[in-house]
């Protein structure tokens, strides 16, 4: 039976969020193989995200996605603090290295993370919607976050693949992420993603990158507030039957994967409850091996031993959402209750 929570103090409602979420932690825990997480079964997968999107309804997904985060962060974090703590003066060091050689016109990035490298997997996620780009006249593209500073004009190379007369658009807050950007494919914009100076309903398809992680009101820990925010925009930004297709890791990390897991669930009920429709997943794409060597970046990837192709499997998911025609989001303020 619902309950109302209406008038609730803060410590009783953190206390039933995390209530709420350690239910499906604890389903996870009990019921699949944390190595292979992509084998849950849709119903029950389906079952876990009512039961977030019942959270967020209630609470609000600000206040879901920064328990989730209070709850996983911390040991990661200090971990981090430990190994780096040492090493600062030699990174500082290396760091100002590194800004001469840039500087002197010479690469010092590596490959991880960049747009290129998820590449394959955007294309998977699009598939059923490329005929149909191929075709539009009026088709615009943009990513949030151009993140390792060739991720943009990779962006605009692959949108220029799946529609020749794309017009893609790359924002990002940082001068350093735009900085190599190629006027000549794309068009950049010094922003903040959550106030994107773009018009309603401009664009066809919007990317994300690693962008989650980085989403921080304050401090070391991604804040849920900032997250929503995003996620608002992007809604605000996509025309009616337009996709998001988003390549994250989870904002905090777990021995196997779990926390992973449990962050594509709560950022799969947090886009429904958006107004959202037609999310799927492609957490069980694999990279072939020699992009994951190209990465340069091992730490978060993890060798498929059952597969006789030898590929790899990475750390985090890749979600499309189609955006219902004539969508009106949720006003979070609206509280219903929460079925136990």
């Amino acid at each position: 039976m619902a309950e109302s929570f209406t008038g609730i103090d803060d410590e009783t409602k953190q206390k039933l969020i995390k209530d709420g979420l350690d239910k499906v932690y604890n389903y996870l825990y009990a019921n699949y193989d944390r190595k292979n997480p992509e084998q849950m079964n849709k119903q029950e997968k389906a079952r876990q995200i009512e039961i977030l999107h019942s959270l967020i309804v209630t609470y609000g997904a600000e206040n879901v996605w920064d328990e989730f985060i209070t709850h996983n962060i911390p040991d990661h974090a200090i971990n981090i603090l430990k190994r780096v703590q040492p090493d600062i003066l030699e990174s500082q060091k290396k760091q100002t290295a590194r800004v001469e050689l840039q500087e002197a016109g010479i690469n010092t990035r590596g490959t991880s993370a960049t747009f290129g490298i998820e590449e394959p997997g955007y294309q998977q996620a699009l598939a059923d919607e490329l005929p149909e780009i191929a075709e539009k006249t009026n088709f615009n593209t943009l990513l949030l976050g151009a993140m390792s500073y060739h991720s943009a004009n990779e962006f605009a190379q692959f949108s220029k693949k799946i529609n020749e007369r794309v017009i893609p658009t790359a924002v990002d807050m940082e001068d350093y992420s735009l900085s190599q950007a190629d006027p000549k494919l794309v068009r950049t914009i010094k922003t903040d993603a959550r106030n994107i100076p773009l018009p309603d309903k401009s664009q066809d398809v919007i990317f994300s990158n690693q962008l989650l992680e980085w989403l921080r009101k304050e401090g070391l820990m991604p804040s849920g507030e900032v997250i929503l925010a995003v996620l608002r925009e992007a809604f605000r930004l996509i025309k009616d039957g337009g996709c998001l297709v988003m390549s994250e890791k989870t904002p905090s990390y777990e021995k196997e994967n779990l926390t992973s897991w449990m962050a594509l669930l709560l950022l799969e009920a947090t886009l429904k409850d958006l107004g959202f429709d037609k999310i799927s997943d492609y957490s069980e794409l694999r990279y072939p091996n020699h992009l994951a060597k190209k990465s340069g970046n091992l730490d978060n990837i993890y060798e498929d031993k059952k597969s006789e192709r030898g590929k790899f499997v990475p750390f985090h998911f890749i979600v499309k959402a189609k955006k219902k025609e004539s969508a009106i989001p949720l006003d979070y303020k609206e509280t219903t209750g929460f079925q136990h």
